[in-house]
């Protein structure tokens, strides 16, 4: 590569995803990569307790809802994804 930078990998297709939990991780990684550093892993941090993984979910959820607009589709597309987990 003439600018020494290496390229994102594709996507990947949704027929190959078993796992509800990991289509976030490939959809949009920069997403993903971004709630972990610096809404989910601070909230979770020092314990990583049930109590607190839970609560780092809800506000990372709370934070995708405030962006997208609080309506009745986008509670209840949260809802169902929260319940997924």
């Amino acid at each position: 590569m003439a600018d020494n930078m290496e390229p994102a990998a594709g996507p990947i297709c949704i027929n190959r995803l078993t796992l509800y939990s990991k289509a976030w991780r490939y959809f949009d990684p920069g997403l993903y990569s971004f709630f972990k550093t610096y809404i989910f892993i601070p909230i979770c941090t020092p314990t990583f307790s049930i109590k607190r993984k839970i609560f780092g979910v809800i506000i990372s959820y709370g934070f995708v809802l405030l962006w997208h607009g609080i309506t009745y589709a986008n509670i209840t597309y949260e809802v169902v994804n929260f319940t997924y987990i």
